[in-house]
């Protein structure tokens, strides 16, 4: 028999089914075996394990997990074997049955996967991430030690890293109490441990992880205990350091976080004989990090390039990180490579070091970079750039060929615009067209975009593209409104959507705005007109939340449904309630431009009487009339002033003053028809 499987389990039956369900392609794939020790369990928990083997036997609890552990390991008839808890799910195992089937585990002694710790039970996206060593080649003497958080005794070298992962749903304490005794169970058995076998630094980490639960100070006098024991192990000394160092990564210390990843390498140098663990990617993460929320994305990035030479290492084999290193910023070596390439990018596009980024981003497995998170977006963005300023567009080829049909819509979304806004050389363009050359449609937009950059007229191939119904290149539109062409080609089309094209003109073109306000109406075909406007509604409704003056975009507005009534020459009660609203806007306008604002007023509110969608529009409007009319009112209140103390001066005979103040009143409002009377006042005063 090759691998035997132990369990310990009590109480377990909110979890056992899924993980031996999870566990069956491993025993059906291999010559292998299932024990499981039940240690008192009252619910269905035996049940449940006998569905899955008739290897299942009754364990008294010492309080002594190794002791459990070593039951399974007395019974185990495999040439190797593997262990795991009740709560632990995975999510992959084709690895392992690889590892297995192909013969690969004669050439190591112990092998280990990814667990992933949940800490969230809502949509489990909050975890950390650590590999585990759990599979051992069975050797003369091999037992578990420690009353808890056991480990396999002796653990020889080499050891595989496999890229299976398996979830732990064993942090998720949605109740008060089963946390708290877990934690009371933990740290009693520790202490007791301590005080038999006296300054252990493995029990000092096992201690400082305990307390992390409860009592962050404990957490960072046990990891400095810890870190004070001599002849220490490294893979230990990087776990304590992980320990004291998320205490300072809590509070925001990236100053102490530094000085402590510095003390480490330090501390560490001679036992690395020039050389670095796998694990000390951990700390240069930590490092990296403190530096760039210092701003100091220079070190920042130089720091992360030493994370990657170690990535690059343990991808070829030649390193491991042992299991008691896990990273609680999820930022780890193991497990959350990506998280970090993501963070290095950033910083890489931020302080323009794109041939940095370019070499990271080519070594790294494109699936797994690209998965759907709130920062697919952002990721692409980056690359685009990256591909922009080294003036390699060849990654794109990769990215379609990797994503599937919703990741190649966004894609294509940014090879649009980088073929609309930055209008790359006739060979991109050329490499774009041929990476989408099974879509017809999307080659005769490309071809549409730089027949608009080359020669400033894509009419032509424009109508080729509504032949197929156009679809949602709205960039055509904007094109033809900066061309001045007959936009009716699109805004005719049945069932065209005009607030998403003029969301997408806003989003891609700066000059969206200006180009439509600048835009001759009268260069569309009447059957356009109906469509315009619905196009300039919704360019009116994002200006509002832009905070833009819309008064050019209603202007036009009112135009287009004048030109709709003289087109198919309508009486007014023709007319729809949108192309009333149109026309009464139209008139408002007018009236604003001569000065009657209270017309203007009048015509606003016929509009949102009979269009009530024009509301928010009208509303934009009426304040800014006011605006106009209070100037005019409070001017009129102070020529008045002015007026009345040029009259009590001629009545009191100081003429000379009153000529002056006049004089001054004159500049002031120069066509008020009352100042040649008030002259003729002091004329007749003074003779």
């Amino acid at each position: 028999m090759v691998l035997s499987i132990g369990m310990i389990v009590k109480n377990e039956e909110k979890y056992l089914d899924r993980c031996l369900t999870a566990l069956k392609p491993i025993l059906d794939s291999i010559d292998s075996e299932l024990i499981i020790a039940d240690t008192g369990s009252t619910d269905s928990t035996v049940e449940i394990a006998k569905k899955y083997t008739d290897n299942v036997f009754y364990f008294e609890w010492i309080n002594d997990f190794a002791a459990a552990r070593n039951s399974t390991l007395e019974r185990a008839k495999g040439e190797w074997y593997m262990f795991l808890d009740a709560d632990e799910i995975f999510e992959s195992c084709d690895d392992i049955i690889r590892f297995f089937k192909t013969g690969e585990y004669k050439n190591y002694k112990c092998a280990g996967y990814f667990i992933k710790n949940y800490t969230n039970s809502e949509d489990y996206s909050l975890f950390t991430s650590f590999i585990t060593t759990r599979l051992f080649c069975l050797e003369p003497g091999m037992k578990f030690v420690g009353y808890v958080h056991e480990s396999m005794n002796p653990c020889s070298m080499p050891i595989r890293a496999l890229r299976d992962v398996a979830g732990h749903y064993g942090y998720l304490y949605n109740v008060k109490e089963i946390r708290e005794e877990k934690y009371k169970r933990n740290s009693e058995l520790l202490l007791k441990r301590l005080e038999i076998e006296g300054p252990n630094q493995l029990i000092y980490l096992q201690l400082a992880q305990t307390f992390a639960l409860e009592n962050e100070e404990k957490r960072l006098e046990y990891s400095q205990l810890g870190l004070d024991c001599p002849n220490g192990n490294d893979a230990l000394v990087v776990a304590l350091y992980n320990e004291k160092i998320f205490h300072f990564y809590r509070l925001n210390n990236w100053e102490k976080i530094i000085e402590l990843c510095e003390e480490y390498f330090a501390k560490t140098e001679k036992s690395h004989n020039g050389g670095s663990l796998s694990t000390d990617a951990d700390i240069y993460i930590y490092m990296a990090v403190s530096y760039k929320n210092l701003g100091k994305n220079a070190q920042s990035i130089e720091t992360f390039k030493k994370v990657f030479e170690l990535y690059d290492k343990v991808a070829s084999g030649k390193l491991f990180t042992s299991e008691v290193v896990f990273n609680p910023i999820k930022m780890a070596l193991s497990g959350n490579k990506n998280s970090v390439i993501f963070f290095f990018v950033t910083i890489c596009t931020a302080e323009k070091e794109y041939e940095a980024a370019a070499e990271v981003l080519k070594k790294t497995d494109i699936s797994a970079y690209y998965v759907r998170d709130n920062n697919f977006n952002k990721k692409l963005y980056d690359d685009f750039e990256i591909m922009r300023h080294t003036g390699n567009y060849h990654r794109t080829q990769a990215l379609y060929n990797h994503f599937d049909k919703r990741n190649r819509t966004i894609l294509k979304i940014f090879i649009r615009r980088e073929a609309e806004i930055n209008n790359p050389s006739p060979d991109v363009n050329n490499l774009f067209r041929k990476i989408v050359k099974n879509e017809p449609d999307f080659v005769k937009l490309l071809d549409t975009v730089k027949e608009h950059l080359q020669s400033g007229n894509c009419l032509e191939k424009a109508k080729k593209l509504t032949e197929t119904g156009l679809g949602s290149y709205y960039e055509i539109l904007y094109y033809l409104i900066v061309e001045k062409q007959d936009i009716s080609l699109i805004t005719a089309l049945e069932g065209y959507d005009f607030r998403s094209a003029a969301d997408f003109c806003r989003d891609t073109f700066k000059d969206f705005y200006e180009a439509l306000e600048n835009y001759p109406i009268k260069s569309i075909s009447p059957n356009g007109l109906p469509g315009t406007l619905n196009l300039l509604e919704s360019a009116m409704k994002l200006s509002l939340r832009d905070n833009r003056d819309i008064e050019p975009l209603f202007t036009l507005w009112g135009i287009t449904g004048l030109a709709i009534c003289e087109a198919e020459n309508l009486c007014a009660d023709e007319l729809t309630w949108q192309l009333f609203g149109a026309v009464m806007s139209a008139e408002a306008i007018s009236e604003k431009s001569q000065g009657n604002f209270k017309e203007c007023l009048n015509a606003l509110t016929a509009l949102v009487r009979q269009y009530p969608e024009a509301k928010p529009f009208v509303k934009a409007i009426s304040d800014k009339v006011q605006k106009q009319i209070q100037p005019a009112g409070e001017m009129n209140a102070l020529a008045a002033e002015f007026k009345n103390n040029i009259r009590m001066l001629i009545a009191n005979g100081e003429l000379q003053q009153a000529e002056q103040l006049l004089g001054e009143y004159e500049k002031i409002m120069p066509n008020d028809s009352e100042t040649a009377e008030l002259k003729k006042e002091i004329y007749d005063m003074r003779r």
